[in-house]
Protein backbone atom coordinates (compact mmCIF):
# COMPACT_ATOMS: atom_id res chain seq x y z
CA UNK A 1 0.00 0.00 0.00
CA UNK A 2 2.98 2.64 1.04
CA UNK A 3 4.41 1.34 -2.53
CA UNK A 4 1.43 2.41 -4.34
CA UNK A 5 1.25 5.77 -2.65
CA UNK A 6 4.62 6.53 -3.31
CA UNK A 7 4.34 5.53 -6.85
CA UNK A 8 1.21 7.87 -6.83
CA UNK A 9 2.50 10.34 -6.02
CA UNK A 10 5.48 9.99 -7.99
CA UNK A 11 3.06 10.21 -11.10
CA UNK A 12 1.33 13.20 -10.02
CA UNK A 13 4.41 15.17 -9.49
CA UNK A 14 5.77 13.79 -12.84
CA UNK A 15 2.56 14.83 -14.56
CA UNK A 16 2.58 18.46 -13.15
CA UNK A 17 6.15 19.07 -13.98
CA UNK A 18 5.31 18.02 -17.20
CA UNK A 19 2.56 20.33 -18.10
CA UNK A 20 4.50 23.04 -16.48
CA UNK A 21 7.65 21.89 -18.82
CA UNK A 22 5.07 22.20 -21.93
CA UNK A 23 3.10 25.34 -20.92
CA UNK A 24 6.29 27.44 -20.59
CA UNK A 25 7.84 25.81 -23.71
CA UNK A 26 4.42 26.56 -25.43
CA UNK A 27 4.76 30.07 -24.23
CA UNK A 28 8.60 30.71 -25.89
CA UNK A 29 7.34 29.25 -28.92
CA UNK A 30 4.37 31.61 -29.26
CA UNK A 31 6.62 34.54 -28.94
CA UNK A 32 6.66 36.08 -32.23
CA UNK A 33 10.45 37.38 -32.53
CA UNK A 34 11.99 34.10 -31.12
CA UNK A 35 15.90 33.96 -32.70
CA UNK A 36 15.75 37.55 -34.30
CA UNK A 37 17.67 40.37 -33.68
CA UNK A 38 16.86 43.79 -34.48
CA UNK A 39 19.10 46.82 -34.52
CA UNK A 40 17.12 50.36 -33.67
CA UNK A 41 19.31 53.28 -34.03
CA UNK A 42 17.54 56.08 -32.47
CA UNK A 43 18.21 59.24 -34.83
CA UNK A 44 20.70 61.97 -34.01
CA UNK A 45 21.93 62.37 -30.42
CA UNK A 46 24.68 64.14 -28.61
CA UNK A 47 25.81 67.19 -30.58
CA UNK A 48 22.93 66.53 -33.23
CA UNK A 49 19.67 67.57 -31.90
CA UNK A 50 17.39 66.67 -35.14
CA UNK A 51 14.61 68.87 -35.43
CA UNK A 52 13.76 71.33 -32.94
CA UNK A 53 10.52 72.51 -32.49
CA UNK A 54 9.80 75.63 -29.92
CA UNK A 55 6.52 76.90 -28.26
CA UNK A 56 6.81 80.47 -27.81
CA UNK A 57 5.19 82.83 -25.26
CA UNK A 58 4.98 83.25 -21.51
CA UNK A 59 4.10 79.27 -21.28
CA UNK A 60 6.12 78.18 -24.07
CA UNK A 61 8.29 75.06 -24.50
CA UNK A 62 11.21 73.55 -26.75
CA UNK A 63 10.48 70.00 -28.02
CA UNK A 64 13.90 68.09 -29.76
CA UNK A 65 13.97 65.52 -31.83
CA UNK A 66 16.92 63.35 -30.67
CA UNK A 67 15.53 63.07 -27.41
CA UNK A 68 11.92 61.55 -28.63
CA UNK A 69 13.84 59.48 -30.99
CA UNK A 70 15.72 57.94 -28.09
CA UNK A 71 12.48 57.90 -25.48
CA UNK A 72 10.56 55.54 -28.27
CA UNK A 73 13.78 53.53 -29.04
CA UNK A 74 14.12 52.40 -25.66
CA UNK A 75 10.17 51.40 -25.68
CA UNK A 76 10.35 49.64 -28.58
CA UNK A 77 13.44 47.42 -27.49
CA UNK A 78 11.32 46.90 -24.16
CA UNK A 79 8.50 45.57 -26.84
CA UNK A 80 10.68 43.57 -29.11
CA UNK A 81 12.46 41.86 -26.03
CA UNK A 82 9.44 41.04 -24.43
CA UNK A 83 8.66 39.01 -27.86
CA UNK A 84 11.40 36.98 -27.45
CA UNK A 85 13.60 39.33 -30.03
CA UNK A 86 17.57 40.27 -29.20
CA UNK A 87 18.11 43.87 -29.80
CA UNK A 88 20.81 46.15 -30.31
CA UNK A 89 21.35 49.70 -29.99
CA UNK A 90 23.20 52.43 -31.72
CA UNK A 91 23.09 54.72 -28.48
CA UNK A 92 21.25 54.31 -25.56
CA UNK A 93 21.50 57.71 -24.13
CA UNK A 94 22.34 61.72 -25.10
CA UNK A 95 25.90 60.67 -26.79
CA UNK A 96 27.10 61.67 -30.63
CA UNK A 97 27.54 58.20 -32.80
CA UNK A 98 28.87 58.92 -36.02
CA UNK A 99 26.94 56.99 -39.34
CA UNK A 100 30.11 55.51 -39.90
CA UNK A 101 29.49 53.35 -36.23
CA UNK A 102 25.85 53.19 -36.55
CA UNK A 103 26.78 51.34 -39.42
CA UNK A 104 29.12 49.01 -37.98
CA UNK A 105 27.51 48.10 -34.74
CA UNK A 106 24.28 47.25 -37.06
CA UNK A 107 26.56 45.39 -38.82
CA UNK A 108 28.54 43.59 -35.97
CA UNK A 109 25.45 42.53 -34.29
CA UNK A 110 24.47 40.24 -37.11
CA UNK A 111 20.93 41.71 -37.01
CA UNK A 112 18.24 40.47 -39.40
CA UNK A 113 16.99 44.11 -40.02
CA UNK A 114 18.27 47.42 -38.94
CA UNK A 115 15.51 50.37 -38.05
CA UNK A 116 16.60 54.06 -37.58
CA UNK A 117 14.09 56.15 -35.70
CA UNK A 118 13.90 59.80 -36.94
CA UNK A 119 10.66 62.46 -36.57
CA UNK A 120 10.54 64.28 -39.90
CA UNK A 121 10.51 68.31 -39.72
CA UNK A 122 9.61 70.76 -42.66
CA UNK A 123 9.62 74.32 -42.79
CA UNK A 124 5.40 74.70 -42.89
CA UNK A 125 3.68 73.61 -39.73
CA UNK A 126 0.45 72.71 -42.23
CA UNK A 127 2.67 69.27 -42.92
CA UNK A 128 1.81 65.51 -41.73
CA UNK A 129 1.91 62.05 -42.53
CA UNK A 130 4.44 59.17 -42.56
CA UNK A 131 7.34 58.57 -44.84
CA UNK A 132 9.98 55.78 -45.16
CA UNK A 133 13.29 55.75 -46.92
CA UNK A 134 15.41 52.80 -48.28
CA UNK A 135 17.98 52.30 -50.16
CA UNK A 136 19.21 48.61 -50.97
CA UNK A 137 16.59 46.23 -52.98
CA UNK A 138 16.63 43.91 -50.11
CA UNK A 139 15.24 46.77 -48.00
CA UNK A 140 12.20 47.15 -50.12
CA UNK A 141 9.95 44.40 -48.67
CA UNK A 142 10.83 45.74 -45.05
CA UNK A 143 10.35 49.43 -46.45
CA UNK A 144 6.62 48.34 -47.67
CA UNK A 145 5.12 46.20 -44.52
CA UNK A 146 6.93 48.68 -41.96
CA UNK A 147 5.11 51.52 -44.01
CA UNK A 148 2.38 50.37 -44.40
CA UNK A 149 1.75 49.52 -40.79
CA UNK A 150 2.92 52.78 -39.55
CA UNK A 151 1.04 54.76 -41.30
CA UNK A 152 -2.47 53.45 -41.31
CA UNK A 153 -2.11 52.80 -37.18
CA UNK A 154 -1.00 56.60 -36.82
CA UNK A 155 -3.52 57.55 -38.97
CA UNK A 156 -6.38 55.62 -37.11
CA UNK A 157 -8.24 58.38 -34.63
CA UNK A 158 -5.49 61.26 -35.69
CA UNK A 159 -7.94 64.81 -36.28
CA UNK A 160 -7.15 66.32 -39.21
CA UNK A 161 -4.89 65.47 -42.11
CA UNK A 162 -2.48 62.76 -42.32
CA UNK A 163 -0.44 62.38 -45.50
CA UNK A 164 0.90 58.90 -47.13
CA UNK A 165 4.33 60.35 -48.19
CA UNK A 166 5.47 56.31 -49.36
CA UNK A 167 8.51 54.66 -49.43
CA UNK A 168 11.84 57.07 -50.53
CA UNK A 169 14.31 55.58 -51.74
CA UNK A 170 17.72 57.53 -52.28
CA UNK A 171 21.53 57.09 -51.18
CA UNK A 172 20.72 56.94 -47.50
CA UNK A 173 23.86 55.97 -45.57
CA UNK A 174 22.59 53.76 -43.23
CA UNK A 175 20.69 51.86 -45.39
CA UNK A 176 22.93 51.83 -48.36
CA UNK A 177 26.19 50.76 -45.87
CA UNK A 178 24.17 48.57 -43.90
CA UNK A 179 24.56 44.49 -44.62
CA UNK A 180 21.06 43.17 -44.11
CA UNK A 181 17.52 45.02 -44.67
CA UNK A 182 17.10 48.42 -42.91
CA UNK A 183 15.21 51.35 -43.10
CA UNK A 184 14.97 54.74 -41.74
CA UNK A 185 11.48 55.58 -40.08
CA UNK A 186 9.63 59.48 -40.12
CA UNK A 187 6.61 58.88 -38.52
CA UNK A 188 5.31 61.90 -38.17
CA UNK A 189 5.86 65.66 -38.79
CA UNK A 190 7.70 67.27 -35.52
CA UNK A 191 7.15 70.91 -36.91
CA UNK A 192 3.30 70.30 -37.25
CA UNK A 193 1.62 71.96 -34.37
CA UNK A 194 -0.77 69.69 -33.18
CA UNK A 195 1.77 66.73 -33.42
CA UNK A 196 4.14 68.77 -31.38
CA UNK A 197 1.54 69.09 -28.30
CA UNK A 198 0.78 65.60 -28.63
CA UNK A 199 4.39 64.52 -28.78
CA UNK A 200 5.37 66.45 -25.77
CA UNK A 201 4.73 64.18 -22.72
CA UNK A 202 6.88 61.65 -22.71
CA UNK A 203 6.46 57.62 -22.74
CA UNK A 204 6.64 57.26 -19.32
CA UNK A 205 4.24 60.26 -18.56
CA UNK A 206 1.45 59.32 -21.12
CA UNK A 207 1.77 55.81 -21.56
CA UNK A 208 -0.89 55.90 -24.06
CA UNK A 209 -0.14 58.88 -25.54
CA UNK A 210 1.12 59.84 -29.13
CA UNK A 211 5.21 58.75 -28.50
CA UNK A 212 3.78 55.36 -27.21
CA UNK A 213 2.03 55.15 -30.43
CA UNK A 214 4.63 55.51 -32.63
CA UNK A 215 6.49 53.17 -30.74
CA UNK A 216 3.33 50.58 -30.96
CA UNK A 217 3.00 50.83 -34.68
CA UNK A 218 6.95 50.42 -35.76
CA UNK A 219 6.83 47.32 -33.30
CA UNK A 220 3.81 46.09 -34.89
CA UNK A 221 5.27 46.57 -38.52
CA UNK A 222 8.52 44.94 -37.51
CA UNK A 223 6.27 42.28 -36.43
CA UNK A 224 4.25 41.93 -39.18
CA UNK A 225 7.43 41.88 -41.83
CA UNK A 226 9.09 38.69 -40.07
CA UNK A 227 5.66 37.04 -40.23
CA UNK A 228 5.61 37.59 -43.65
CA UNK A 229 9.01 35.92 -44.51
Amino acid sequence: MRWLILTGLVLVVATVLGLASSSTSGQAGDLPLQDRTVCIDAGHGGGESGAVYQKRGRNGWTLIEKEINLDVAKNLRTELEAAGATVAMTREDDSTVSLGRRVEICNDSLADITVSLHTNSTRSSRWDGSMTLMNKGQDRPLAEVIHSTMYNGLKENWDGRFTDYGINVDAWYIPKNTSMPAVILEPVFLSNRDEAEALKPTIAEAPGGRRSRVAQVEYDGIVAYFASQ
